[in-house]
């Protein structure tokens, strides 16, 4: 059927760069991030891979930051 489209997982790759302690978050071959631990990279593949609607959340100065 053609006038359906079907969701798909976006292809999310995490690579280091050589000689240094960064590592890059790329979404379909677009860079997304660049952290300094492979860890925080895994951790936003995992927060974009398991979203569903962002949560907000009150911080202590009464403001609000969205939780993915």
């Amino acid at each position: 059927m053609e006038g359906i489209m079907k969701k798909r997982k976006p292809n999310i790759e995490i690579g280091h760069y050589r000689g240094s302690r960064y590592w890059g978050v790329w979404i379909d071959s677009e860079l997304l991030a660049v952290v300094c631990y492979r860890k925080g990279a895994e951790a936003i593949k995992s927060a974009l891979l398991n979203r569903s609607k962002p949560k907000l959340e009150a911080t202590k100065a009464g403001s609000f930051c969205a939780l993915l």
